[in-house]
């Protein structure tokens, strides 16, 4: 799971989408305690931004599954 730091700072992510990718998150993957099952690089999680005139839309991908997390609305 990416840290609340980078995906606020770097992705941009407000504190309600990071709650919201988190839950989401969890839900995907279950319940783990093992920190490293995906990696030194991480992986798990795919970014989609797509930048538009009205604003960016903001996609989670884990495990063939899609969570918007920013959308046009």
């Amino acid at each position: 799971m990416v840290s609340k730091e980078y995906a606020m700072s770097e992705l941009g992510l407000t504190k309600e989408e990071y709650k919201k990718l988190k839950k989401w998150h969890k839900k995907v993957t279950g319940p783990s305690d093992d920190p490293f099952r995906f990696g030194a690089i991480g992986g798990e999680i795919t970014f989609h931004i797509t930048p538009t005139s009205l604003g960016s839309i903001i996609e989670a991908e884990c495990f063939g599954k899609t969570k918007t997390l920013r959308g046009l609305d």
